[in-house]
């Protein structure tokens, strides 16, 4: 006789189902309690308060047991349920039994602490996304289907390792956009450095520095001075010494020495005085052109010089000071007209200006920049690629949502390169975005995870609040979903993303009014690709999937970076062109591999009618309900119908009807009563399922009644529905039923008692 295995107790202490408040904790209890799983026994509760409140459940649950065993897993195998108060986590399975074999899969710690009882790890799914369709008889059949797989030594993956035992040409110069502007300011706030070329010149990049910014590291200090207008082409020869100079800048009404010898003068009220004598000196020269004499200025030209002799030995030899012992002191008396000692040779820079927004949008043939606030949420691989192709178009005013840091693998398709391994994406990405666009930043980064920001949650709740579009780039359903139904904002939504193959790529745009929110595009879409045969395998998942790191969660898709940039490029031109207008858009474009093509295709969308029912959100449209409408029209006299396919959204109780299958051929019509059939109807909501990659099912039924009647249930609708409650009510799900009457169509939702 087999000796009864012992249990250790469950976390916390006991409590009554009545009084758990945890409701994924009470709604597993009173699933058990039911008794209409044959294969689970309840048990007990818990309520659980250190290290974290939870509240578990415990249960007895039947495993299906193969005749050869690879791990002792029992034919019943005791299990606590633990649900933590705040719902942030995926909630845990503890195996109780005492001997409960250490095997692939087990979390290292379990959230009550230590190492038993054992923590089975379910699943390999971020939780915000687990919880999108998470059910409590869901729960309990992963549970089952671990302990089966684990016990024939099929639940490690043969491509995942071991788990381990134990844990001279011509220089340039680049400006600032307007390097005058503030030129009443001390002019050493134009700082230049000097970066060679390894072709024998250099280039010169000036930018402006704050007060209290260092100076370390800066070869040149620029000096910035405007002539008067003179007629155009005064200047002939370019100058190569400062007397030359002085004199080509005489023709153009400038005393240059004496302009000199005033900024010099004014750089003693300086802190950092000393330090500016020790650069080398640019001077960087407007010129305003007029076309005739005495006419208007119609440009001008900017010429720059970087003098080969330091601010303060040209001081000296101006005679604004001279040095005594190494240090410059105050020159009294007027100083002379000339230069004393020979020339000071000066090298002609060629000028070009620092990458403004109003440059990037100028050069994108976008004329002036869109300054509209954008919250980018998520910037992985197509994310970053898009934020960049906006920034240097000069579209956009940023923010970077993403908690994310930058791995190795990432490289293969982020625009981030591999000096920023390590960093946070949001951080390093906002850092390439703000070098290279000059002046204010362009794009502030928030390092947090929008679903759960923590400490940062005010940052992220004013960026969505502030923005006028938010950008979901994160390729997540939870992500889109809760942007969609969670954040109170006026901002108009967009989605942008591939599918699985990286064939082509997709875009959601919300229209001006939101009155086609972005959950609701998502639904058009999927309804767009059952629709049209050439999708059937727009969302296929192709094999070969690589991991870079040991947890079974470690797993990239296999998608070259030419087709990551590709989509990257269309869709951040979409987008532009779809905020450019008020309506919503769903646009989808796909990659010829034999002409190297891209073709693209768009939806109308429709507005989304959305109706509250006994405690839920059933979101529906006209052309649905017009559908099965003018189905029924041609059914008359007689009754007909069919099924309804959606989605759900359990965490917030939403209900998607999207579709509607016809009356199966073997149905029975009559003028007065309709019997739906079943032929090739599994088979055609299989097909949905897997067209949709599972986000479209079954949902529930459509009749419709006879001539004169509205759509208010009879006694035998009511009676259909209890059985369609009871049916969807195995699977933790509510059921749905619409009927069409002669003028519009009754819609109801219920749920098994």
């Amino acid at each position: 006789m087999a000796e009864e295995p012992f249990y250790l107790e469950a976390p916390g202490e006991p409590v009554a189902p009545e009084d758990l408040r945890v409701p994924k904790a009470r709604d597993l209890a009173r699933v058990l309690r039911a008794g209409k799983l044959q294969y689970c026994r309840f048990l007990e509760c818990r309520r659980v308060e250190e290290p974290r409140k939870a509240e578990a459940v415990v249960f007895e649950v039947e495993v299906e047991l193969a005749q050869h065993l690879e791990h002792d897993i029992r034919r019943r195998e005791q299990v606590a349920a633990v649900f933590r108060e705040d719902d942030a986590l995926w909630p845990e399975a503890l195996a109780l039994r005492a001997d409960f074999p250490l095997v692939p899969h087990v979390n290292a710690t379990s959230s009550v602490g230590g190492e038993l009882p054992r923590s089975l790890c379910l699943y390999d799914e971020p939780y915000h996304e687990i919880k999108l369709s998470w059910t409590s008889i869901a729960f309990i059949e992963r549970i089952r289907d671990w302990l089966a797989r684990t016990a024939r030594g099929e639940l490690h993956a043969e491509d995942q390792p071991l788990e381990p035992l134990l844990m001279g040409p011509a220089w340039s110069l680049v400006l600032p956009s307007d390097p005058f502007e503030g030129e009443e300011e001390s002019p050493e706030l134009l700082g230049v450095y000097a970066v060679e070329d390894k072709l024998g010149g250099y280039t010169l990049v000036a930018r402006r520095l704050a007060d209290e910014q260092e100076h370390a590291g800066l070869q040149y200090v620029a000096v910035s001075v405007v002539a008067d207008a003179k007629e155009h082409g005064i200047v002939r020869v370019t100058p190569t010494g400062l007397r030359r100079l002085r004199d080509y800048l005489a023709e153009a009404g400038m005393d240059l020495f004496g302009e000199l010898r005033e900024r010099f003068t004014s750089w003693r009220r300086s802190e950092r005085f000393l330090d500016l004598l020790e650069k080398r000196l640019v001077l960087v020269v407007a010129l305003p052109k007029t076309r005739h004499a005495q006419g208007f200025v119609e440009t001008s030209e900017v010429w720059a010089f970087a003098f080969m002799e330091t601010a303060g030995e040209i001081g000296e030899r101006l005679g604004v000071w001279e040095a005594v012992d190494g240090h410059y002191g105050q020159v009294l008396g007027e100083a002379g007209p000339d230069l004393e000692g020979g020339d000071v040779d000066v090298i002609p820079l060629n000028v070009s200006y620092a990458f403004s927004r109003e440059e990037a949008a100028a050069l994108s043939g976008y004329g002036n920049p869109d300054r509209r606030k954008i919250v980018a949420v998520g910037v992985g691989a197509l994310g970053s690629q898009v934020f960049m192709n906006l920034v240097r178009s000069g579209y956009g005013e940023w923010k970077t949502v993403d908690p994310d840091k930058l791995l190795p693998h990432n490289l293969a398709r982020h625009e981030l390169s591999g000096y920023a391994v390590g960093f946070p994406k949001a951080d390093a990405l906002a850092t390439v975005a703000n070098e290279t666009i000059e002046g204010e930043s362009v794009a502030i980064p928030i390092v947090a995870d929008v679903l759960s920001p923590g400490e940062r949650s005010g940052e992220v709740t004013e960026a969505l609040a502030q923005a006028d579009v938010i950008l979901d780039a994160s390729a997540s359903v939870a992500v889109a979903r809760h942007l969609a139904r969670d954040r109170e904002t006026p901002a108009r939504r967009v989605s942008v993303f591939f599918n699985p193959s990286g064939s082509a790529g997709v875009m959601l745009c919300e229209d001006a009014r939101r009155a086609s929110p972005l959950d609701w595009l998502e639904m058009q879409y999927y309804r767009w690709l059952i629709s049209e045969p050439e999708l059937g395998d727009h969302l296929r998942r192709p094999p070969g999937r690589i991991r870079y790191a040991r947890s079974c969660r470690d797993l990239s898709a296999t998608i070259p970076q030419d087709l990551v940039a590709l989509h990257a490029a269309v869709g951040s031109r979409a987008l532009r062109a779809a905020l450019g207008e008020e309506t919503a858009r769903v646009a989808l474009w796909s990659t010829n591999e034999e002409n190297l093509g891209v073709e693209h295709s768009e939806l109308a969308p429709t507005e989304a009618i959305t109706r509250r029912v006994d405690g839920w959100t059933l979101l529906t449209d006209r052309w649905l309900l017009e559908k099965i409408s003018v189905w029924r029209q041609k059914k008359l006299p007689n009754e007909t119908g069919g099924v309804l396919v959606g989605a759900y959204d359990m965490e917030r109780k939403v209900i998607y009807v999207v579709d509607a299958l016809p009356s199966p051929p073997d149905s029975k019509e009559w003028p007065d009563l309709y019997i739906r059939g079943s032929r090739s109807l599994v088979d055609k909501v299989r097909e949905v399922e897997e067209i949709t990659d599972g986000q479209l099912r079954y949902v529930g039924e459509w009749h419709s009644h006879p001539r004169g009647r509205g759509p208010s249930p009879s006694v035998d609708d009511r009676r259909a529905f209890d059985w369609l409650k009871e049916h969807l009510g195995v699977e933790g799900r509510p059921a749905t039923m619409f009927i069409v009457g002669e003028r519009d169509v009754g819609t109801y939702v219920g749920e098994m008692p």
